[in-house]
């Protein structure tokens, strides 16, 4: 998410392309768009007998035969189902982080880059010694964000793995909190997890902001 969010804020910060609002509008969308409706769409593409990524499997497979491409098991398979949760995540959440980083892209002034021209910094040099290090602010809290929901994720994993599954290959601390406080009726058990949790969260927050 972190990659694709900078990649695409720096991408739509460029004075070149056109309709940027258009694309800005269009790579925040998924963030607003309801749960059900996202479920219904990843699981049309994730199916495994009728999925639309499979069939594109297939027939690539069937153009390209040295390929060896075959259906994948995407919501079934204990190894899948973890790709598949994260290609969801990545989809809905990288342009939240997007326009984040495009609010601190365009927080930077441009006197910096153009010193840096003056001194002969190339594009390249320019984004490890000016861009990087004036982003780290945004940097550090686009990646608390991720972390916290990351970890108390629980609306993709439950409606897309239908609570974790197959087994509990997907499952994460927000569905095992609804598991064991919601299905098992261990309230106490999972108050204590969740405060365990909340110590580990505080913990890498105090690990982010040191690094």
């Amino acid at each position: 998410m972190m990659i694709l969010a900078f990649f695409f804020a720096q991408l739509l910060n460029a004075q070149w392309l056109k309709l940027r609002a258009f694309y800005r509008a269009a790579l925040f969308l998924p963030c607003v768009t309801p749960m059900v409706v996202i479920a219904i769409v990843f699981g049309l593409i994730f199916s495994s007998e009728k999925g639309v990524l499979n069939y594109a499997l297939v027939q690539v497979g069937r153009a390209l035969p040295f390929l060896h491409l075959q259906p994948v098991p995407w919501l079934t398979s204990e190894q899948w189902s973890k790709v598949s949760v994260a290609f969801l995540v990545i989809w809905r959440w990288t342009g939240y982080n997007m326009v984040l980083m495009l609010a601190g892209l365009q927080g930077i002034p441009t006197d910096y880059y153009e010193a840096a021209e003056v001194d002969g910094a190339s594009r390249w040099h320019q984004m490890l010694h000016v861009t990087i290090p004036l982003m780290r602010p945004t940097f550090r809290f686009c990646g608390l964000l991720s972390l916290l929901g990351t970890l108390y994720m629980f609306d993709e994993v439950f409606v897309l793995t239908n609570g974790g599954g197959p087994g509990t290959s997907s499952l994460n601390f927000g569905v095992y909190l609804f598991s064991l406080a919601f299905t098992d009726f261990k309230f106490g058990y999972a108050s204590c997890v969740a405060y365990t949790v909340a110590i580990l969260v505080f913990l890498g927050t105090l690990l982010i902001n040191r690094l």
